[in-house]
């Protein structure tokens, strides 16, 4: 009779692998690798610092808004005035204005203060953050 070798048999051990041997207690200084819960005091840190970085991003954005409303506020106010005490020539309309006829003076003027009006909202919202 032929004796036993062992080489047919795996181990089976309880929470180790046959092939890795004890490899958690080589890593006991990278510490635990399942996936624990943050503590509430961590929590609150990563929190924070997200509202930070988001706070910073927001008040940027709202900062440059705030700029494009003012130069655009100032040249809609430019724009309106100008059009409002422009004086129109005695020229013949062009081809493309013909059909307005009697109204292309009120229309400009019309839109020249809408434009006027504009500005000062936009400069208004403009200057809200100062």
């Amino acid at each position: 009779m032929k004796a036993h070798t062992g080489t047919g048999r795996v181990s089976t051990t309880r929470n180790r692998s046959p092939i890795h041997g004890d490899a958690g207690s080589r890593y006991k200084d990278v510490g635990r690798l399942d996936h624990e819960r943050p503590s509430s005091a961590e929590q609150g840190t990563k929190k924070s610092r997200k509202e930070a970085r988001k706070d910073s991003r927001f008040g940027l954005i709202v900062a440059i808004e705030q700029w494009i409303c003012l130069i655009l506020g100032v040249v809609c106010i430019a724009s309106g005035t100008w059009g409002v005490f422009l004086n129109l020539s005695q020229n013949a309309l062009p081809a493309y204005l013909v059909w307005l006829a009697m109204a292309y003076v009120p229309t400009l003027r019309i839109i020249a203060v809408a434009c006027l009006v504009m500005g000062l909202v936009l400069v208004r919202r403009g200057l809200a953050g100062f």
